[in-house]
This record gives C-alpha cells, structure tokens and sequence, in this order.
C-alpha cells in the first residue's frame, strides 16, 4: 500500500474518539499511509505534534448543514484515496461527500440507545447502507448495522492506554481522597466507589448519585467518587446535594492509576455505551467492576465484572453492596479481571486491523454498493 491517502472526518471530540485517531495516525504514518483528520475541533484531538494534516470543517447539527458541509469536505475528498468517519454523524456527512467509487469506511465508536427512531433512524440507515465497510466497537452495534443494511461489517474494539503501576501507596492516595478517618477514626475502613468517564447523559452519572443516596445508611458509609468532567457537572452536583448522597465530583484526573488503586469498587453505570476506556483500564488494575450490560462491556471484562440492568438504580446499589459484603467475590473479580486484560487488543492490533480493512477495499473497489 504505497503512497495511500486516507481523509479522517471525526464528529466527537470525546476522550475514547481521541486516543482511536491518535493511535491510528501515529502506526498508520509509520506504515507509509498518509492522512488528514477533519472535524469541527481537529486540534482538541492531540495530533498537533503528528504529521497529519488537521483541517477544521463543521460537522452540522441538521440535514441542511450536514449537505452544506459535505461540500466543504468534498475538495478535500478528492485529494484522497479512502474516506474513513468517525461516529453516525460523520458517516452521514462523508457519505453525501464521498463520491463512489471511493471507499467509505465508517467506525461506530460508541454506543447508541436501543431504539432510534424518526430522523436519527434514516440517518443511521443511510451510513450502513453508504459505507464500504463499518467498524463497530460492540456486537450490538454490528448487529443493528447489518439490521440497517450494511453488507460489510467487522467489530473492532479500540485500544485503551496502559497505565502500568501507581507511583503512590493505596494508604497514600485513600487518605488523600477521604480524610474522614482522620479527624474521625471511627470512620476508619470507608469504602470507596469509583466513576470514571465524562460527564454525559449517556454515562449514566444520576443513576449512580441516585444508587449512592440509597446506601447512606450503611456503616461505613461508602464515598463515592467520580472522576471526569462535562457538561452535566452542575447538574449532578445539584442533585447530589439535594439528595445528600455522598458524592464528590474531582474533576478531570490525571492520576487515574492511582484513583483506580485506592477504589474498593469501580463502576461503570452508562444508559449505552460502545467499549469505554474505563473499562479496559480498571480490568488492568484488577479493580472489582460493577458495570451496566451495554455495548461491549460483557465482552471486554468477561466474568470480570457484575453486570446490572442500565438505569436500574435498585439493581445498581445492590451490585455495590453486593461486592463490598462479599471479600470472597472481590478476591474472585480481581483475578478475573486481569485475566480479561490479558485479551484486550493492543495499539498494534488495532491499527494492523484497520489498515487491512483499508488495504481490502482498495484491492476490492468496494466503494461502489
């Protein structure tokens, strides 16, 4: 695959998208591939200090918006071999862009609702159906790819950071985090409950602020932490205090190797998801994982993890308490936990994967359906 040339247009600036693409540009340069990312905020991604070319280009709100840019994008097309779109929405765009017969390869990288209906349905339809090839992060997104119609259609699960070992001490960092058992040594033993991810709908945090207010009256009283922010912070914040469940918000965190060595329990409450990063991380840190049964999760951490119902706040608590009474099923998960981290795909694999997608739709003259 000599002098290929390969257009990414990417619609989510969200942290799992981010790292995809960085990791993605980076084999993919070093394989002779050539690529320019386009999106709305292509310098957010971290691929500054890449050789990609990074071109700021809307991915609109509505159909009209989404044709006008598709013919921003459409020059920039040209000048490439292979278009690959990151998320529904820009599949939508790169396909009204795309002129057959180039290859369209689109990824769906995270999670949908179980039911899309009106407008979003027809879009999701019209990249099924448009792309050469689509990439699902999770079994049920290939499964309602094909339902839509898409003929060619792999799962491909991204590759997670490895964060190796925590520079501080388990005492250290929990007496950072709840310095309660200080000034209170009857509190001493607090559990701590972890959640990481940005703060979205699709997360899935008010259901977790709601598990937490049901478990106030356990003693120890759990802390529950969450790590990331978003749009929905202030929200959150104010439905934890009305409620008052215990619930600190941190922030965005670098030292997510150390919050995951202090945690008793991990939890992952999302209403839909692909294969998030947290995921993959607390399985390395052979951290317990309560986690909802959405998108690829139940493939990603095996019997890793206690799988709940998602928006269910009563089975949510009960998965929490369940793995905070039981030393025994802690024990358990965290052996099978790193045994699940063992089959997650690395950097290399991914990147080997996707370029043989690339490198059979160029010898296949798939871009015609």
């Amino acid at each position: 695959m000599v002098d290929l040339r390969v257009l990414m247009v990417a619609s989510d600036p969200g942290a799992g998208l981010a790292r995809h693409l960085r990791v993605l540009v980076d084999h993919l340069d070093r394989r002779g591939v050539r690529v320019s990312v386009c999106g709305e905020h292509p310098h957010d991604l971290g691929l500054d200090s890449s050789r990609a070319r990074l071109l700021p280009v809307e991915i609109g709100s509505s159909s009209v918006r989404d044709a006008l840019e598709s013919r921003a994008l459409r020059r920039e097309v040209e000048r490439h071999d292979l278009v690959h779109a990151f998320g529904v929405r820009a599949g939508a765009v790169a396909g009204l862009a795309t002129a057959r017969p180039r290859p369209l390869v689109v990824t769906w990288h995270h999670g949908l609702p179980r039911r899309t209906t009106g407008a979003a349905g027809v879009v999701e339809r019209f990249v099924a159906r448009r792309a050469a090839a689509v990439l699902c992060v999770a079994d049920d997104l290939a499964e309602r790819a094909r339902g839509y119609g898409a003929r060619d259609v792999r799962v491909l699960v991204p590759s997670a950071p490895i964060l190796g070992r925590a520079p501080r001490s388990r005492t250290s960092m929990r007496a950072e985090l709840d310095p309660r058992p200080v000034r209170d040594p009857l509190s001493s033993g607090r559990p701590i409950v972890l959640c990481i991810g940005r703060l979205v709908r699709h997360k899935g945090h008010h259901v977790l602020v709601d598990a937490a207010a049901q478990m106030v009256d356990r003693q120890p009283r759990p802390l529950f932490l969450v790590a990331g922010d978003g749009p929905r912070r202030g929200e959150l914040e104010r439905q934890a205090a009305a409620l008052d469940a215990p619930v600190r918000f941190l922030g965005h965190r670098p030292d997510v190797a150390d919050l995951l060595q202090a945690a008793d329990v991990v939890v992952i409450p999302s209403l839909w998801d692909g294969a998030p990063l947290a995921v993959a991380e607390a399985l390395r840190a052979a951290a317990p994982l309560v986690a909802s049964d959405v998108g690829g999760i139940a493939a990603m951490a095996g019997d890793g993890a206690l799988l709940v119902e998602p928006g269910d706040v009563d089975a949510l608590a009960r998965g929490i308490a369940r793995v905070l009474d039981e030393p025994g099923l802690g024990s358990t998960m965290r052996s099978q936990a790193l045994h699940a981290a063992e089959h997650l795909p690395t950097d290399d694999v991914v990147a080997s994967q996707v370029l043989a997608t690339y490198h059979r739709l160029m010898l296949s003259g798939s871009g015609t359906l």
